[in-house]
């Protein structure tokens, strides 16, 4: 699937890859975004369990949430129809 365009996002692009595609087995993450995320989203405070993590992601690395890809497939699918409303939205506005 080759796509073009751009994708926006406020975050580091290694770490929107690393979600989009997903993560070889091989080395560990950084225990630092990791630790940051167990806070946030489980309101977890040890930094072990967020080396615990790391090292599981080191080993078995992830898959990819193909979140991009999946918001452009679903855009594209819409586009035609949005498109048609457009224009029937312009003729008013002109007529």
């Amino acid at each position: 699937l080759t796509m073009q365009g751009r994708v926006y996002s406020t975050d580091m692009p290694i770490k929107v890859a690393s979600v989009e595609h997903g993560r070889a087995p091989g080395r560990m993450p950084p225990i630092g975004p990791i630790e940051l995320w167990l806070r946030r989203k489980a309101g977890v405070t040890d930094r072990s369990a967020a080396f615990l993590v790391a090292r599981a992601i080191g080993r078995r690395g992830t898959k990819g949430a193909r979140m991009f890809e999946q918001g452009y497939d679903v855009a594209q699918g819409r586009l035609p129809q949005r498109m048609a409303a457009l224009r029937v939205a312009i003729a008013r506005v002109l007529a």
